[in-house]
C-alpha cells in the first residue's frame, strides 16, 4: 500500500451520478480512462460492459487493482489515457476508481496510485489478438478492495483455454460461486440445455471456433450472451443450477470459459442453430460435472436463504449476496452441493473417455502417491510423453478449487549440458536494477525522453532491450515451481483431506541428464519421509524444499540407456513403470479397416484393396520384428519401436499436408522413421539385420550394392511386408505374450 494520503475528495462506496462528477470537474463521460481539465485528477471506470470489448480488470486481495488500459481496436499504445495513468504522480494528478453500475451511477472504490505495468495479449473489440496494457496500481489508504478483503469483490478475469487458464480458482472448498439460470419455456433456451448439458457435444464441433483443446471426445457446455452476465463472470470450481418448469433440473460444477469475438455467431450456430445469429451466445461455458438436482425448493427458497417465492426472471442470477445464507443452512458450500446433487450425468475427468492407458494411468498414480515420483521408460514411439502429459492434466484438472492445470504442471527436458544452476539456482544474466529494468532499458529510457519516443515504444523493441542485464544469483525453474507449490499447499485446508492442490513436474529424457550433478545436495529430499525437510542451497546459503503436494514423473527412452544404468541413489526414489509397445491400440484405431488380428492376416491372405493390405501388413510386421528383437543378443526388449509410430493420425496428417497419397504416406513412415531405427541397431552390421529381422538376405528395401535403405516403390514395400508377415507369422503369438 501506498504510503501517500487519500484526498478524501470522494467517500468510499458512495454511489454518485457520472453526468454530476464530469459538470463538478470535467472529463470525457463516454472514456474508462477520462483526465479532468478542471481538477488534477484521472477518473477511471470498471465494470459496465468493458469485457465485450476487451477489457479485463482484476481486484487482489491485497488491495491491488490490475486495471487494462484504454484502446478499443489494435495494439495499445502510452498514449492519451494510459499514457496519464503512468505519468500521473510526476503530473501531480489523483488516480479514482469507481465501479459503473448502471443508470449512469458509479460507486466509489478508491483512490490508487501508479505502481508498475506490463504488456500481455488480450482480445481487442473485435476479438483479434493484440498487444494489451495492464496496470498495477496500489491502494492509497482504505479502498473498498482493502476493505473488504476479497468477500465482496471477485476476480472477474475470464478463461480463454480449459487447459492454460489464468482464473485462479480459490483453495478454499467453501468459496464457490453459485449462478441459478431460469430456462423459459416460451423461448428455445430449452432445446439448448437438452442439447448441449444434457446431451454430449463433439470436441471436433466446437474446437475450430476457439482456443480451446479438449482430452476427449464428447464435452458439455452453457452459453450466455455476455451482455446479460455483465461482471456476474463464472470461474473453476463454480456451481450454476439450471431451473426449469418449477424444479431445478440439474446442478453443473464449470470447468472454464471463453468469451468469443467475431466467431460467436458461426459458433452458435453450429452448436445452437436456433440462436440468433445477430445476437449470438458468446459467454461459454464449460462443465466438468453435470448432475441431477436434488434440490429442496421449500428449504433453498425459505426466508432465511433466499426468500424466493419464485424464481427470478432473469437468464442469469448470481446468487453471491446468498452466501453467507447458504453457509447457514447447510453448513458450507461444499454442505449444499452434496445436498444439491444427485445422480452424475456426465464427468469430463472419467478416466475411460480419455485416449490414454487406463491401466497404465491408474498403476501411475498409485505409485505417484506411493513414492512421490515415477519413471516411464520404454522404447522409442510408445507414448511416455504423451502418456504423462495427459495423466498430469487428468490429475490435476479434478482439483477444481485450486488453480488451473496449466499453472500445476510444469516441465523440461534434460540433456547433457543441463545443470544445477539452471534446474535449482545459479548465477546468470539477472534484472537487477531496483525499477526491475535492465540496464539497457534504463539507457533506452533517457534516449526515448530525450527524442520524444517514449510513448510509442514497441513490444518488440521492449523485448530486446531486455535480453541485456548484470551478473547475479537466479532461482532455477524447479526451484521456483517448488516455492509456488509451496506456497499453495500452505494456503490450503489442512483439516480437508486431500484439499492441497498437487504440483506435477515432469521431466523428459531424464536419463539425458547428470542426475546427480542437476539435483545436488536435493536428491535426499525427494523420499516421501523428507518431504517438508529442507537443506542449505550451496549457491544461496537458503534453505530449500520440497513440499508433500510435489509429484514428478520422468521420462526414459531405453533405446538410449538401460533403466538399469540409471544412477542408484535416483532409482531408489523413483518407482519405475515400464511402456511396452501397444499394439491393440493400432487395431482399435477406426482409421484402419480391420479391428483385430485375425481381420488384419485375413486382408494380408486374401485382401483386393492395396492400401488396405498395406496397412493390415505394416502393423502385422511391426509386431514380428519387434519379437525378432526381443530374441536378439545385444538388442532386447529395450530396442523395440513402439506403436506411435503407425498411428494414422500422424501419417494421415501428412498425407493431408504433402500432397501425397495416403499410402506413400504410410510408406515414408517405413522409409524415413522405421527402417533408419533398424539401422541404428544393427550399425555396421548389414546382413545381419536382413537375416535377424526379415529372416532372408536379399531384402529389396535395401540397396544391396550400396548397403543402404532403398529408394523403394510403396509396391515393393507392400509386397516385402507381406511376405515378412506369411514367413514369420509364428512370431506374432511370442510378440502378443
Amino acid at each position: 500500500m501506498a504510503d501517500d494520503k487519500p484526498s478524501h475528495r470522494f467517500n468510499l462506496g458512495e454511489t454518485y451520478r457520472r453526468r454530476d462528477l464530469h459538470d463538478q470537474y470535467g472529463g470525457n463521460p463516454q472514456s474508462g480512462v477520462s483526465p479532468c481539465g478542471d481538477e488534477p485528477i484521472i477518473f477511471l471506470f470498471t465494470g459496465g460492459t468493458g469485457q465485450q470489448h476487451g477489457y479485463q480488470d482484476d481486484f487482489k486481495k491485497d488491495g491491488t487493482v490490475i486495471y487494462t488500459g484504454e484502446g478499443q481496436e489494435g495494439d495499445m499504445e502510452f498514449v492519451r489515457g494510459n499514457k496519464a495513468i503512468r505519468d500521473h504522480k510526476e503530473d501531480d494528478r489523483e488516480l479514482h476508481l469507481f465501479e459503473m453500475e448502471g443508470d449512469g451511477e458509479v460507486r466509489y472504490l478508491g483512490q490508487y496510485e501508479y505502481a508498475d505495468f506490463e504488456w500481455v495479449e488480450l482480445p481487442d473489440t473485435k476479438g483479434n489478438p493484440r498487444d494489451a496494457i495492464r496496470f498495477e496500481l496500489a491502494p492509497v489508504g482504505e479502498t473498498i478492495t482493502t476493505e473488504m478483503a476479497g468477500e465482496e469483490r471477485k476476480d472477474n478475469g475470464t478463461e480463454e483455454s480449459v487447459v492454460s487458464s489464468n482464473t485462479e480458482a480459490s483453495t478454499d472448498p467453501t468459496d464457490r460461486k453459485i449462478v441459478s439460470i431460469r430456462i423459459n419455456k416460451t423461448t428455445d433456451m430449452r432445446e439448448h440445455f437438452d442439447a448441449t448439458v444434457l446431451s454430449d457435444v463433439s470436441r471436433d464441433t466446437v474446437e475450430p471456433y476457439l482456443e480451446v483443446t479438449f482430452d476427449r471426445d464428447d464435452i458439455r457446455l452453457w452459453g450466455n450472451r455476455a451482455s446479460t452476465v455483465g461482471e456476474n463472470t463464472v470461474s473453476r470450481g463454480d456451481l450454476i443450477l439450471f431451473f426449469y418448469d418449477g424444479e431445478y433440473e440439474a446442478v453443473a460444477e464449470v470447468m472454464g470459459t471463453s468469451i468469443l469475438g467475431p466467431s460467436a455467431a458461426e459458433f452458435s450456430r453450429a452448436v445452437w442453430p436456433s440462436y440468433d445469429p445477430d445476437d449470438p451466445g458468446n459467454y461459454v461455458i464449460y462443465l466438468s460435472r453435470v448432475y441431477d438436482a436434488t434440490i429442496d425448493l421449500d428449504r433453498f427458497w425459505d426466508e432465511h436463504v433466499l426468500d424466493y417465492s419464485g424464481h427470478p426472471l432473469d437468464g442469469w442470477t448470481d446468487l453471491h449476496n446468498h452466501l453467507d445464507a447458504i453457509v447457514a443452512e447447510y453448513g458450507s458450500i461444499e454442505g449444499f452441493y452434496e445436498e444439491a446433487t444427485g445422480a452424475l450425468r456426465y464427468d469430463y475427468w472419467d478416466l475411460d473417455e480419455w485416449d490414454i492407458d487406463t491401466d497404465l494411468a491408474h498403476r501411475l498414480e498409485r505409485q505417484l502417491q506411493r513414492k512421490g515420483q515415477v519413471i516411464l521408460y520404454g522404447p522409442p514411439g510408445t507414448g511416455k510423453t504423451f502418456t504423462a502429459d495427459s495423466f498430469a492434466r487428468w490429475w490435476t484438472g479434478q482439483q477444481m478449487q485450486a488453480k488451473s492445470p496449466a499453472e500445476r504442471i510444469s516441465s523440461v527436458t534434460f540433456h547433457p549440458s543441463y545443470s544445477y544452476e539452471d534446474f535449482i539456482e545459479g548465477y546468470t544474466i539477472i534484472v537487477d536494477n531496483d525499477d526491475g529494468a535492465t540496464p539497457s532499458e534504463s539507457s533506452q529510457t533517457e534516449i526515448d525522453e530525450f527524442t520524444g519516443e517514449q510513448d510509442r515504444e514497441s513490444p518488440a523493441a521492449r523485448d530486446a532491450d531486455s535480453r541485456a542485464g548484470e551478473y547475479g544469483l537466479k532461482d532455477g525453474l524447479f526451484k521456483e515451481f517448488c516455492n509456488e507449490a509451496e506456497s499453495a499447499f500452505k494456503r490450503s485446508q489442512p483439516h480437508v483431506p486431500g484439499s492441497e492442490p498437487k504440483y506435477l513436474f515432469l521431466i523428459d529424457e531424464i536419463n539425458r541428464g547428470n542426475i546427480s550433478k542437476v539435483l545436488g545436495e536435493n536428491i535426499k529430499l525427494l523420499e516421501q519421509s523428507k518431504r517438508g525437510d529442507s537443506v542449505r542451497l550451496s549457491h544461496s546459503g537458503e534453505e530449500f524444499t520440497i513440499p508433500p503436494n510435489v509429484y514428478v514423473i520422468g521420462t526414459m527412452n531405453t533405446a538410449d540407456q538401460s533403466i538399469a544404468l540409471l544412477d542408484a541413489a535416483l532409482r531408489r526414489r523413483f518407482a519405475s513403470l515400464t511402456v511396452p509397445p501397444k499394439y491393440e491400440v493400432l487395431y482399435n484405431s477406426t482409421s484402419y479397416p480391420f479391428d483385430t488380428k485375425t481381420e488384419a492376416l485375413e486382408l494380408v491372405r486374401s485382401g483386393s484393396d492395396e492400401l488396405d493390405v498395406l496397412q493390415a501388413a505394416s502393423v502385422l510386421a511391426l509386431e514380428i520384428i519387434n519379437s525378432a528383437i526381443t530374441e536378439t543378443s545385444g538388442l532386447g526388449k529395450g530396442k523395440r519401436i513402439g506403436h506411435t509410430y503407425l498411428l494414422p493420425v500422424e501419417w494421415e496428417a501428412n498425407a493431408d499436408a504433402t500432397g501425397v497419397g495416403r499410402d506413400r504416406a504410410l510408406a515414408d513412415v517405413w522409409r524415413f522413421d522405421i527402417l533408419p531405427l533398424l539401422e541404428e541397431y544393427y550399425f555396421g552390421e548389414f546382413d545381419r539385420l536382413q537375416e535377424d529381422v526379415f529372416g532372408k538376405d536379399d531384402v529389396e528395401l535395401f540397396d544391396q550394392q550400396t548397403r543402404d535403405i532403398a529408394e523403394f516403390s510403396v509396391a515393393a514395400l507392400r509386397e516385402e511386408l507381406v511376405d515378412l508377415v506369411t514367413r514369420r507369422q509364428e512370431l506374432l503369438t511370442d510378440a502378443e505374450t
